[in-house]
């Protein structure tokens, strides 16, 4: 189960070069339109002035250019950022050593996210961007994916990174949940200053407090397991929508039933074992009762005998002692 970004639409998947990504989180330069603009007034205010037409045509020509450069449409980015993060389940499992499917005991989970452009963020990550596609959706330059993979004895997981602006980054983390050892599964809100653009010459930030929506596991250790699902603002600059619905719900729901389970399975497996262990003690001494019985039969039957024994010799030694003497 994953978390789903946009509504799926059909888009042949192709793909985009790290150039075209840039172009996609950029908007179009203005100054060369006010160039353009410029330079038409010039050109209008001295009668075809020369200086007024070379501004004119550096900048129209310079916009157009920016225009005509190709920039993925939204549906190409998420086609392709979906077949980055579902192109990475074969090395999941590599990683993980599950090479066979019977390891893996249910339906394996994924959940979707990203890397959202905080302060502490951009210290490690660099350059993190976002855009509000046409349609209402807020996409984001990193994306993340998480996969869950239940087995028999533990929660295997495999989490990496699809960096759109640099592409060959990796951030490749594995790791093993003991079921006993997970104490939670769940989803947090919470307010985080999002930087929404940079002004100036300086490159000056402008940010903006938002809502930042996390998935956490949660290990009896204190260690957490987490992934930025959604974020939320009400300003005109700041991100639009939850890039979620109701999936990561779904797939919370449907972790924390794999817990139930397989705890639940080892308690019923303990049980089990007790009570099996509880028959064989009853059958042993029942065993015990069984032939401590047969031993008592056996000593009444063998008194038995020796009293008859004793009784047919006591009436032998009387006949003889009261039959005739022969003289």
């Amino acid at each position: 189960m994953s978390v789903a970004t946009v509504a799926p639409t059909q888009v042949a998947t192709r793909e985009i070069s790290e150039a075209e990504m840039k172009r996609y989180f950029s908007k179009p330069a203005v100054w060369p339109i006010v160039v353009g603009i410029l330079g038409l007034l010039i050109a209008l205010a001295g009668q075809g002035n020369t200086f007024g037409v070379l501004l004119l045509v550096l900048g129209g020509g310079i916009a157009a250019l920016q225009r005509a450069l190709p920039r993925p449409s939204d549906a190409a980015y998420d086609a392709w950022v979906e077949s980055k993060l579902s192109g990475m389940e074969p090395r999941a499992k590599e990683k993980l050593g599950l090479r066979d499917p019977r390891q893996v005991v249910s339906a394996r989970m994924r959940v979707d996210g990203f890397i959202a452009p905080t302060v502490d963020l951009l210290v490690k990550y660099g350059d993190v961007r976002f855009k509000n596609g046409k349609d209402g959706v807020t996409r984001f330059s990193i994306n993340t994916v998480k996969y869950f993979y239940p087995t028999e004895h533990n929660l295997a997981t495999y989490s990496n990174v699809v960096d759109a602006l640099k592409q060959s980054l990796s951030l490749e983390q594995t790791d093993e949940f003991y079921y006993d050892d997970i104490v939670g599964a769940k989803t947090e809100e919470f307010s985080v200053e999002f930087i929404v653009a940079k002004t100036g010459l300086f490159g000056k930030q402008r940010t903006r407090r938002v809502q930042s929506k996390e998935f956490h596991l949660i290990a009896s250790s204190g260690d957490k397991s987490t992934v930025t699902v959604g974020v939320t603002s009400d300003t005109k600059d700041g991100p639009k929508v939850l890039r979620l619905g109701d999936a990561i719900d779904r797939t919370v729901d449907s972790l924390r039933l794999v817990l139930r389970e397989r705890k639940g399975g080892g308690q019923q497996a303990q049980a089990q074992q007790a009570q099996m262990n509880q028959q064989a003690q009853m059958q042993q001494q029942q065993q015990a009762a069984q032939t401590q019985q047969a031993m008592l039969e056996q000593m009444r039957m063998m008194q038995e005998q020796m009293m008859r024994m004793q009784q047919q010799g006591g009436g032998g030694g009387n006949s003889g002692s009261d039959g005739p003497s022969q003289s």
